[in-house]
């Protein structure tokens, strides 16, 4: 599983002639489906270029491009201008149980190589993340709002088992 605040800042490389493309400066999440649709590369914003999800050849140290794939200005891939349009900032977002528990905030997102979330980082504040972190399965999220998650289930995982466990 990969972290999604770690791709911010890498670099973006073309796998087939290792020109670098710029660096991770936001995701474009689809929140019906709980994918990443694309990156946005270098530019001021609104002026970055969409890299598919799709075209992500592996990610390590740096995001390698297959192919010759075109990284279209914003604009241009109307799927990913309107999502982008729509989304907003996930880490932080409070969490609450069904029965109106407060259990913490998201800190990071999970998500696998077909960029798929598998899971939420949770913190439950300061003392408890000395503890570890906690990890939230997908399959327990019930609602995602702008400022709010519902979950159904708190058996949270610690971090380190869940990355252990889901690969």
């Amino acid at each position: 599983m990969q972290r999604v605040n770690e791709l911010f800042g890498k670099e973006v490389v073309r796998q087939t002639s290792g020109e670098k493309q710029g660096n991770v400066r936001d995701i474009v999440f689809d929140e019906e489906s709980l994918n990443i649709v694309a990156l946005l590369v270098g530019g001021m914003i609104g002026r970055g270029r969409a890299l598919r999800w799709t075209s992500v050849a592996s990610v390590g140290d740096v995001v390698v491009v297959g192919g010759e794939e075109a990284l279209d200005n914003l604009g241009e891939d109307l799927e990913v201008a309107e999502l982008h349009k729509k989304s907003h900032t996930i880490t932080g977002t409070e969490i609450v149980t069904q029965e109106g528990e407060k259990i913490g905030e998201v800190r990071d997102i999970f998500v696998n190589e077909r960029g798929q979330v598998g899971g939420y980082e949770v913190s439950r504040g300061m003392v408890s993340d000395l503890r570890g972190r906690k990890f939230l399965p997908r399959e327990n999220v019930q609602a995602i709002g702008k400022d709010t998650i519902i979950v159904s289930n708190l058996d949270l995982l610690p971090v380190k088992e869940a990355e252990k466990a889901r690969g």
